[in-house]
C-alpha cells in the first residue's frame, strides 16, 4: 500500500458518509483517488452509469464537481472548477442554475471559523440540486449550457 492509497483510505472514510445516500441513489462508485502532500490534497472520483464526480479537497477547501462519462481523472494537475479540463464545480452549477452567490463571504467565514461543515454543505447542496444538475452530464443532453457557463465563469 502506497502513501497515497493510506490517505486516500482515510480521506473515503471521512469523506463517503456525507454522500452516502446520494451516491446510492444515483448508482455513483468509487473509481481512482489520489492523496498528495500528507493527505492534504486529495481527489476521489466516482462514476455512475451517466457522469462522473470528484471529491476534491485542496488548499484546505472542499469541494464537488461534476463532468461527463469521458471526463479524464485529473491526477495531480490542478482542476479548473470552470469546465476547462472537463470539470464544473457544483457550487458554480448552483449558481448558474439559480442565479445566486453559492459561497458568500459570510458563509466562507463560517466554514473557516468551523461553524459550518464544508462536507456536509457540498452534500446538501448536490442533494438540493441533483435532479436539476445532474442531468445535464447525461450523452444526449443539450451541450449549449456549457457554452454559457463557461462565457460566464471562464472569463
Amino acid at each position: 500500500m502506497t502513501d497515497s492509497d493510506a490517505f486516500c483510505a482515510g480521506f473515503i472514510a471521512y469523506a463517503h458518509p456525507y454522500f452516502a445516500e446520494i451516491f446510492e441513489k444515483h448508482g455513483f462508485t468509487l473509481g481512482e483517488c489520489l492523496c498528495q502532500h500528507d493527505g492534504r490534497e486529495c481527489i476521489a472520483m466516482y462514476q455512475s452509469p451517466r457522469l462522473r464526480l470528484l471529491l476534491e479537497l485542496a488548499d484546505g477547501a472542499f469541494h464537488v464537481l461534476l463532468g461527463s462519462l469521458t471526463a479524464p481523472f485529473p491526477g495531480a494537475t490542478a482542476i479548473d472548477h470552470a469546465g476547462r479540463g472537463g470539470w464544473y464545480a457544483l457550487f458554480l452549477l448552483v449558481e448558474s442554475k439559480s442565479d445566486r452567490r453559492v459561497y458568500s463571504e459570510r458563509l466562507i467565514q463560517q466554514i473557516w471559523r468551523g461553524e459550518v461543515d464544508p462536507y456536509r454543505f457540498e452534500a446538501g447542496l448536490l442533494g438540493q440540486w441533483a435532479d436539476g444538475i445532474l442531468p445535464l452530464f447525461e450523452p444526449n443532453q443539450e451541450q449549449g449550457w456549457r457554452v454559457e457557463f463557461k462565457r460566464r465563469y471562464a472569463g
